[in-house]
């Protein structure tokens, strides 16, 4: 079953993440497509530069040194899977500390993945944006 598949791949990648508490980019660059498309609800706004939109595993390298440039992960938990076919949704708390502001934040977060042949080609994040960028500015 590829929903099954991705969901392990994913549950990998997130395992990762929290324990390197989002120093470890690797760990979703490996499973990216080389023409992976990001997408971010703050989509580049001020304080948030880094999430605008990105069209390649290069471009998603660049986000994620954006992102660890700027903000300090103290929390990350998965609450839930939610797979069909070639999309899984994650649903999850976490909470960041802005390294410029010293502000931090706590948000649930959505996390929309889309896979082809076990290669993520699409990511979307939904999160408290007008939180996040008021700790950025």
């Amino acid at each position: 079953m590829p929903a099954e598949k991705h969901v392990a791949l994913l549950k990998e990648a997130y395992r990762e993440w929290e324990r390197s508490r989002g120093e470890n980019g690797d760990c979703w660059l490996s499973i990216l497509d080389d023409n992976v498309t990001l997408r971010s609800l703050s989509d580049g706004r001020p304080g948030m530069e880094f999430t605008r939109q990105r069209h390649s595993k290069i471009d998603v390298a660049s986000y994620l040194a954006g992102l660890t440039a700027d903000w300090e992960m103290l929390s990350w938990r998965v609450e839930e899977y939610i797979a069909q076919n070639d999309r899984v949704a994650v649903l999850a708390n976490c909470a960041w500390r802005n390294k410029r502001t010293n502000k931090s934040i706590e948000t649930p977060i959505v996390h929309l993945w889309r896979f082809k042949n076990l290669k993520i080609t699409e990511f979307f994040e939904f999160y408290d944006t007008a939180t996040a960028q008021a700790a950025a500015v």
